[in-house]
């Protein structure tokens, strides 16, 4: 597991600069830059598997594409029939999951990877949250469309993301971008500059 103590936000000059604090009036930039981050492979028709990743999580494991499960500080999102990202409030709680994780699956056919060093995750929130993710990708947003609880990978502004809706409330909709390191501090630019055209 990563060290958070020795490692910066990747975003840090933009927040040196004030620039990714700006908020406007319709629209909220936010990042969570140490949250954990567990990938787990796994066969879904396994009714063991399935009951051991339950128990130890407190949450059903998502079983349809793009689906998320959510609790209290900690969610699961489904990335493929195979694979999930076990997302935790936090990168020191890693360790200690994975462990429970291993003891209760011994034995199964599983995979657990710690990539909490290689992502960061950005918030977009207000009322024009919608309109802005929408200038950078070709997936529908809309609150019809694109329900709470749902997640799609995608390309915005040109990286490769994990977007996922958090809440539902019309005036002030929630998402989550997920994003490797390396591509945090142009999304964030990108997403920045496209919020300062909106009216």
């Amino acid at each position: 597991m990563s060290d958070s103590t020795l490692l910066q936000s990747p975003l840090i000059e933009l927040e040196k600069s004030g620039r990714f604090q700006w908020v406007g009036d319709t629209i909220e930039l936010h990042q969570s830059p140490f949250m954990g981050h567990i990938r787990i492979r796994g066969d879904l028709s396994s009714p063991l598997f399935v009951e051991k990743i339950e128990q130890a999580t407190a949450l059903p494991l998502p079983a349809s594409c793009g689906g998320v499960s959510f609790g209290e500080d900690l969610k699961i999102i489904w990335i493929s029939p195979e694979e999930w990202l076990l997302v935790l409030s936090s990168e020191s709680r890693v360790g200690s999951m994975i462990d429970r994780l291993k003891t209760r699956l011994e034995g199964e056919h599983i995979a657990f990877v710690d990539t909490s060093g290689g992502q960061t995750v950005i918030r977009v929130s207000g009322e024009n949250a919608i309109s802005l993710l929408s200038r950078g990708t070709t997936l529908d947003l809309h609150e019809s469309q694109f329900l709470v609880g749902s997640s799609a990978q995608s390309i915005l502004f040109g990286a490769t993301v994990l977007i996922v809706r958090v809440n539902s409330n019309h005036s002030t909709p929630l998402f989550e971008l997920y994003c490797r390191r390396s591509f945090a501090d142009d999304l964030a630019r990108r997403l920045i500059d496209s919020a300062q055209l909106i009216k």
